[in-house]
């Protein structure tokens, strides 16, 4: 996988395989992209709305939590919505009506705190896909002036990465290093899908020995594995829409764990 500046092919990389076989692409490689340096954390999302569920006696209780893009402006919704349907899992979809109305809410919040502004950009996250009068009742939500970006945010996938370390020399072969890949990587498979590894290595966190990659999950499992992020409105790169949901990953005020693996 290449990383966010230009490296060769013969630097670091890391190998995606299905569980099955690796994968190359045009005889090098699959390279991706890591948003910041391990030392860094991520930003907080910017303009991101994201919400919980909650049904009982046919009510969904929506919940939607703005951020501004520094991450601070933390603002909270709570919203009774009486019109949505559930799939065999429990998964509320609302009608066109109750979408628009629960994000006209939320960018009500953002302007009351912005002296009227519009966002230029906002990110709506939802663990089960969008419907399309989800969808469009979110475009209608904040009109032609507002880029809305609509990402399911997918927990497993069929993927794993290992991290292969370089050739010393042309007579050597590229082997997997000891460790796992670091977290921050990030792997586009289309225009509308996305491998994100919210897990992975840590530099420069380990108080005695700083070089030293930390992976929080070691003790369970050998390898990182990637989330995968699927798009139903926006366009453009993933570099926006992977540090946001990065950054939501360290939002967590009931411990103070690294990160954890869903925003």
């Amino acid at each position: 996988m290449r990383h966010l500046a230009s490296t060769p092919l013969t630097a670091d990389a890391t190998v995606l395989s299905n569980r099955f076989e690796m994968v190359h692409h045009a005889g090098s490689l699959l390279r991706g992209e890591r948003i910041c340096p391990p030392s860094r954390r991520p930003a907080a999302a910017p303009h991101v709305v994201s919400w919980g569920r909650r049904i009982a006696h046919r009510r969904h209780a929506h919940g939607s939590q703005v951020f501004d893009p520094d991450g601070t402006g933390f603002e909270f919704v709570a919203y009774d919505a009486r019109e949505f349907t559930t799939d065999h899992k429990g998964n509320p979809y609302l009608t066109y009506q109750e979408m628009q109305s629960v994000l006209s809410k939320s960018l009500l919040l953002y302007q009351n705190g912005h002296i009227g502004r519009i966002p230029r950009k906002v990110f709506v996250h939802k663990s089960s896909h969008f419907t399309e009068d989800e969808t469009q009742g979110a475009l209608d939500a904040f009109g032609g002036r507002t880029e809305v970006e609509l990402i399911q945010v997918i927990r497993h996938s069929n993927w794993y990465g290992l991290k292969v370390d370089a050739p010393r020399s042309q007579d050597q072969k590229p082997t997997p290093t000891s460790y796992t890949v670091d977290r921050c990587l990030y792997l586009p498979m289309g225009p509308n899908e996305c491998l994100l590894w919210t897990q992975g290595s840590v530099i420069g966190i380990n108080v005695e020995r700083s070089g030293q990659p930390v992976f929080k999950e070691a003790p369970l499992k050998p390898l990182a594995d990637p989330i995968l992020l699927r798009r139903f409105s926006g366009q453009g790169g993933w570099h926006d829409s992977c540090s946001g949901v990065l950054g939501l990953t360290k939002v967590d005020w009931n411990n103070n764990t690294l990160y954890k693996t869903m925003p």
